[in-house]
């Protein structure tokens, strides 16, 4: 409750600041007649700009350090605590780890299939409909498909019955089965180390996605604040001390007020900018974490059972007599569509 109290505080304090700080730039910008130069000199317009683009530049750079050493750093804090559940729970499945990388191949199909239903779903088909699309249907069935109810079978022989689909759900229907619909996710490694990086969503995605989000913040912001310093600057530089207040020292001052306040709100930006960057890389390790506890969970309710070395040899060399038949198959059936003569002779014989 504290810590809420704390950042809220914070927050105001911030907005306090800066409502006050502006309001006395008004009111110096008016006591002095601060006003554009009727004598523009391109150099005195440039150097001025250049000045204070470089301390803008500077202050979102170290506001940006600084905030992101200090958050991530702070114990007790969203990184630090994140962090922390992350090892912990991983140093307690050290054991089982071996078995994460089967997981991982098991789970990415139920993934990709729960994707391809609910965008089914998304596009107003029904959930039970869609997940026997998704399931018994390839593209050859749309046709039909979008005519009447088709007969269907699963592995074991039973006949399923899909039935007729409208028009506007012919397009997301295509999409599913053409196998536009895909996962975008990192590797298995990504997920057992907390400070490992990958290369919008399922539980697989998010990692991704994150990644992406934390890349877009540090160069949107950076390349907006830049973009808005040099406009702020070369404003300020076109301005000037107008006659009734002369002297330079009151244009010193100006300019000091006016450097003071873009060197703070840099600072400001760029700390503002590491909030949002800790709070993401927080969420990574909350999201490899969450990926983890769905693996042991799955271990532990024999949802997902592992196989030995030997079974997956097994497997392995059963897909590959079962391809070799297949292209035993479609090469004898090539072979009939070329010479169907050969054939008649072979059956007189």
């Amino acid at each position: 409750m504290k810590e809420k109290i704390k950042k809220i505080d914070l927050k105001n304090l911030i907005k306090i600041f800066a409502t006050l700080w502006f309001l006395s730039l008004i009111v110096l910008m008016t006591l002095t007649n601060l006003g554009l130069n009727n004598q523009f000199v391109l150099i005195d317009w440039l150097g001025n700009a250049l000045i204070l683009l470089g301390i803008m530049v500077f202050g979102l750079l170290m506001g940006e350090s600084v905030g992101t050493d200090k958050q991530m750093n702070k114990i007790g804090g969203l990184y630090q605590k994140s962090l922390k559940e992350f090892n912990t729970f991983l140093d307690s499945i050290d054991s089982i780890l071996i078995y994460f990388i089967q997981f991982f191949q098991w789970f990415m199909p139920q993934e990709l299939f729960d994707k391809k239903v609910n965008y089914l779903v998304m596009n107003n088909i029904e959930i039970s409909k869609a997940k026997l699309i998704v399931s018994y249907c390839s593209l050859s069935d749309i046709e039909a498909l979008s005519k009447h109810a088709i007969e269907k079978e699963d592995e074991k022989g039973k006949k399923i019955f899909i039935r007729q689909i409208e028009i506007n759900q012919i397009e997301p229907i295509k999409e599913v089965l053409s196998g536009e619909i895909k996962l975008d996710v990192s590797s298995p490694n990504y997920y057992l180390n907390a400070l490992g990086k990958s290369n919008t969503k399922s539980v697989l995605e998010v990692g991704k996605q994150l990644d992406k989000e934390i890349k877009f913040n540090k160069t949107s912001n950076r390349a907006v604040k830049i973009i808005v310093a040099l406009l702020i600057s070369l404003i300020f530089g076109l301005f000037t001390v107008k006659d009734f207040t002369k002297g330079e020292t009151t244009e010193a001052w100006v300019n000091l007020v006016v450097r003071i306040t873009a060197l703070l709100t840099s600072l400001l930006s760029g700390w503002l900018s590491s909030v949002i960057d800790v709070r993401l890389k927080a969420e990574k390790i909350d999201n490899k974490l969450k990926v983890l506890k769905l693996f042991k969970n799955s271990l532990d309710k024999k949802i997902f059972i592992p196989s030995t070395e030997e079974e997956l040899a097994k497997q392995e060399y059963e897909k590959y007599l079962k391809d070799e038949e297949e292209k035993r198959k479609h090469a004898l059936i090539l072979e009939i569509v070329r010479n169907p003569s050969d054939l008649m002779l072979e059956n007189k014989e």
